[in-house]
C-alpha cells in the first residue's frame, strides 16, 4: 500500500511539474507575440521631416509586398530622412504619343508622389527619344543619369530603336554595359532596375532580342521586370488593342503603369 502511495505521488509530481512547463511556455509564447506585434506597429509608421519642417507620418504597411532591395532603399531614405532618387530612363515609349495621354512614366509619377509624398521620392524622367544605344554613348546623353547620382534606376535599354536601326545584340549589349558601368560609377550603392520596351504584335528577331536582354540581366545581377506578362500574348491580336505602330496606346500605356505602380506600392 505504501509502495501504491509512493509511485502515486511521485507521479503527481511529475505531472504538476509538466502542467507547470507547459504554463511557462505559453506565457513565454504571449509576451514574444505581444513584442512582435508592437513592433510591427511601430515600424509600419515611420517619419520623415518635410522641407518646412513638419515631421509626418507615412503607413507603409504595404511594405512586406515589396521587393526587398527596394524596400531597404526606402526605408532607409525615411530613416535618415532623405530623398529617395529614382531615375526612369528609357526611349520614346516613356512618353505618350497622339494616341496616349497620360503616359505610363506619368501615371506611375503621380501615384508615387500620391504614396509617398513629393518630398520623400524625388523622380526624373530621362527620355532619349528613337535615339539608339550607340547614339546616346557619343552624345554621353546618359551623363545625365549618373551627375543624378539616382538610389534606384529603372532602365529601357532601347533594344526596341536599335532594332529598328539594324543594330544587333552583340552590340546592343556592350552599349548597355557601357552606360550601365558609367552610372554605377557614380552611384555604386544604385539598385539597377532592367525592363525591355514596350512588345509588338508578333515580333520576330525583337523577340530573340527580349529574351536576350533577360538573360543578360540575369548574368549580371541586375534586376529585371518582365512587364510582357501583364500585356496579351504577344501572337494574339487582342494585343493589337493596346498598340498603335509599334506604340503602346492609351490602353497600352495604363497596363504598363500597373506594373511598375505595384513593384513601387504594392498597389494592384
Amino acid at each position: 500500500m505504501k509502495n501504491l502511495i509512493f509511485t502515486l505521488t511521485i507521479l503527481l509530481c511529475v505531472g504538476l511539474l509538466v502542467y507547470g512547463k507547459i504554463q511557462y511556455d505559453q506565457k513565454l509564447s504571449g509576451i514574444a507575440k505581444e513584442a512582435n506585434a508592437v513592433s510591427v506597429a511601430s515600424s509600419s509608421q515611420l517619419s520623415h521631416q518635410s522641407k518646412n519642417g513638419q515631421d509626418e507620418r507615412l503607413s507603409i504597411d504595404f511594405l512586406g509586398e515589396l521587393n526587398v532591395d527596394l524596400k531597404e532603399k526606402l526605408v532607409t531614405a525615411i530613416e535618415n530622412n532623405e530623398s529617395l532618387r529614382v531615375a526612369l530612363f528609357g526611349s520614346a515609349a516613356m512618353t505618350a504619343g497622339e494616341s496616349a495621354t497620360p503616359s505610363w512614366v506619368d501615371l506611375v509619377v503621380e501615384e508615387l508622389n500620391h504614396t509617398y509624398g513629393e518630398e520623400l521620392v524625388d523622380i526624373q524622367i530621362f527620355e532619349v527619344g528613337d535615339l539608339t544605344t550607340h547614339q546616346v554613348i557619343k552624345a554621353r546623353l546618359h551623363d545625365e543619369v549618373a551627375s543624378f547620382q539616382p538610389d534606384i534606376l529603372v532602365f529601357e535599354p532601347l533594344i526596341l530603336n536599335d532594332n529598328g536601326n539594324l543594330v544587333r545584340m552583340n552590340e546592343t549589349l556592350p552599349n548597355i554595359t557601357t552606360i550601365l558601368n558609367d552610372i554605377e560609377a557614380a552611384s555604386p550603392e544604385v539598385l539597377v532596375v532592367l525592363q525591355p520596351p514596350n512588345p509588338i504584335y508578333q515580333p520576330r528577331y525583337y523577340l530573340q532580342q527580349v529574351m536576350e536582354l533577360k538573360d543578360y540581366a540575369e548574368e549580371n545581377d541586375y534586376m529585371y521586370v518582365d512587364h510582357w506578362k501583364a500585356w496579351p500574348d504577344i501572337m494574339d491580336e487582342e494585343i493589337q488593342n493596346y498598340i498603335d505602330s509599334l506604340s503602346p496606346n492609351q490602353q497600352g500605356h495604363e497596363l504598363w503603369a500597373s506594373v511598375w505602380i505595384e513593384f513601387f506600392t504594392g498597389k494592384k
